[in-house]
């Protein structure tokens, strides 16, 4: 092997390391995004509930008809909300799968 084809194998090994540098960096960046935004979802998920808890007392107490109407608006946001916030945190949660060889 001559001196300038070792030399070139080494300048490509260098340069395959600085790329796999820079991608375990991103992997790791978005590690951390996906691991804030499930605590973030799952609290948001929280307040959905307490948000539903507190409409559907509401709705129990009151007789008239536009608080009822009204309870049941907030009844079905909040349900909403819950809801999309349990299928971000299920993509959240989605385990990726190692390439087969």
């Amino acid at each position: 092997m001559s001196q300038d084809s070792a030399l070139e194998l080494v300048r490509q090994n260098a340069e395959l390391n600085a790329r796999i540098a820079t991608l375990t960096r991103a992997l790791s960046q978005a590690e951390a995004f996906t691991k804030l935004s499930a605590g973030v979802v799952h609290d948001l998920r929280n307040a959905f509930h307490v948000t539903l808890l507190a409409a559907e007392g509401l709705h129990a107490t009151v007789e008239a008809p536009e608080a009822l109407e009204l309870a049941e608006t907030i009844m079905t946001a909040a349900e909403h909300g819950a809801s999309l916030s349990r299928d971000l945190l299920a993509l959240a949660s989605r385990k990726t799968c190692a390439p087969r060889s």
